[in-house]
């Protein structure tokens, strides 16, 4: 069989690391061009030595003006390439499971770059290698019918580690790898299993087909692959459920091994018990919980950010990596942050300029200081009362607004511009700008707005529903809460209702609201 991946030889990796300075580019901004060559992760393999698919291989020789052939590390008696085989050994036209082989590892490609750290460095996890990867051999290798949820809180960089297990997919030369990222999933609110099969095929191959039939083609002419789905709980409902779970039983006797993430609040709502939700499979689901960082992890963390915005002060990022491990240590709510990837994340972007961190800081005293750093304020004018820093903080609540009122059944995480209800005034538009270049807010390939995490969205619900001008929306969303079966059907309101808690200015205020609310409802008194 032709060889479908290259790797550059040491001469080669010299050359490629020159003509990358020849052009004035990094690595990292050669994965983030448009339209994207490849991960990060790998054009980093490229770069290392390390083998990638061929067509890529050849994508970014090309875009460094040089010739693949002579850097490439290729023994004389190699096999050929898939495109070099003679005319006489192919077909007239191209197979179409190579088509789809093709499509699929270009979707993926383009997908995996979502799936890297916005903040901090991405931190090579122990669990990755010793847990997660392991169970997916046991279903690649071992021929066992698989489907792995990896589960966690908000914030535990499941889409890192997704991101993590498909780079070292690629590395196994697996047979073939789809990615599907639920936040570009375009599905109906109660989807059948033919209009979801669909919807995720396209998402994988870019092409409207069904994602059962693509998987058995794919199998059936390279052998076992692995479908990983970033973000379930973006996606997920009571209508969804059974269309998925008839999904997972037919890609399952195709011989795939299925992947997903999703936050623990909805999975144990959705998907718990298996036996009920997912019936006939519950056998084959592997469940796996994401764990905070460990001590050595957050150290990794910190001293990496701190280095790469001061790559001369080492010492200072180990002294501020140290400070804040010991300041968690017996801190719950520094602790609560500090093995939180993403809050660690925040932590590090707020404080490690001058190094220190408030003894006093909460999860809710964060995100204020964020909101504050970073929303509430102007580089251009350093003020936090100019115009733009006042359109940056209206523009934010518009949105956080416009979303609350757009989740019914679900948590709405993003809207097209001209469903936000807000007049785009060169004022405006400045003040979107000016948020994009913060990374407050992000434009998906789709052309919708979103905050850059979910987490960062509920605390702007949470921050708007205080306000005088959304007494009414308030009143209406607490009295909902209220209803005897909301414990069930409107439980991704309790991390709002959690952040809303934290934010009321007095303790009258608060009171009020655990007496309005009742603290013998269970699930609003754990929130």
């Amino acid at each position: 069989m032709a060889r479908r991946t290259l790797r550059a030889s040491a001469i080669g990796m010299e050359r490629a690391r020159k003509a990358l300075d020849r052009f004035g580019l990094t690595q990292k901004e050669l994965s983030i061009e448009e339209p994207p060559l490849a991960a990060w992760s790998t054009i980093n393999g490229f770069f290392n030595g390390r083998a990638i698919d061929h067509l890529i291989f050849k994508e970014i020789c090309l875009r460094l003006d040089l010739n693949w052939q002579e850097i490439c590390d290729r023994p004389a008696n190699a096999e050929p390439l898939e495109d070099e085989v003679s005319q006489e050994s192919q077909q007239v036209e191209e197979p179409l499971e190579d088509t789809l082989l093709s499509a699929t590892l270009w979707q993926a490609t383009a997908a995996r770059t979502a799936l890297t750290p916005r903040i901090l460095e991405r931190i090579p996890r122990e669990i990755v290698r010793k847990k997660y990867l392991p169970a997916i051999a046991r279903g690649v290798e071992a021929n066992h019918q698989r489907v792995i949820p990896i589960i966690g809180p908000a914030g535990y960089g499941k889409s890192t580690i997704l991101g993590d297990l498909y780079d070292e997919l690629q590395q196994r030369e697996t047979a073939w790898v789809g990615l599907v990222l639920c936040s570009l999933l375009a599905i109906e609110a109660s989807p059948s299993p033919q209009s979801l099969a669909i919807a995720l095929g396209q998402a994988v191959s870019g092409e409207p087909q069904s994602i059962i039939a693509l998987a058995r083609q794919l199998t059936e002419q390279y052998g076992r692959g692995v479908l990983l789905i970033d973000t379930l709980d973006l996606v997920i409902s009571r209508t969804f459920v059974s269309a998925f779970s008839h999904l997972l039983r037919s890609l399952l006797e195709v011989g795939v091994t299925v992947v997903f993430t999703c936050r623990d609040h909805e999975y144990n709502d959705f998907l718990e018990p298996n036996r009920e939700k997912l019936v006939g499979i519950a056998e084959c689901v592997d469940r796996h919980t994401v764990p905070g960082f460990t001590p050595d992890e957050i150290r990794q963390a910190a001293t990496s950010f701190f280095t790469r915005s001061k790559p001369t002060s080492s010492e200072q990022g180990q002294a501020f990596a140290d400070n804040i491990l010991k300041l968690s240590a017996d801190n719950r709510s520094l602790h609560e942050i500090t093995q939180n990837p993403l809050l660690l994340a925040l932590l590090c972007d707020l404080f490690a300029k001058d190094g220190n961190v408030p003894a006093d800081l909460t999860v809710s005293k964060l995100y204020k200081r964020y909101w504050y750093e970073k929303i509430t304020y102007s580089r251009s004018d350093d003020s936090h009362s100019s115009l733009l820093a006042i359109h940056k903080e209206d523009l934010c609540l518009a949105i956080a607004r416009s979303l609350f009122e757009r989740s019914q059944e679900k948590l709405i995480e993003s809207a097209y511009r001209d469903e936000l209800q807000t007049t785009f005034s060169e004022p405006v538009a400045d003040a979107f700008d000016d948020l994009l270049s913060e990374g407050v807010l992000e434009r998906l390939p789709s052309q919708k707005i979103h905050f850059f995490h979910q987490t960062l969205l509920e605390y702007a619900i949470a921050y708007w529903l205080t306000r005088h001008a959304a007494q009414i929306q308030r009143q209406e969303w607490l009295s909902l809460l209220q209803e005897a079966n909301a414990a069930r059907v409107y439980t991704y309101w309790y991390p709002v209702l959690r952040q809303h808690l934290t934010i009321v200015e007095t303790d009258e205020e608060f009171e009020q609201l655990v007496t309005q609310l009742g603290t013998n409802n269970v699930a609003i008194f754990s929130a």
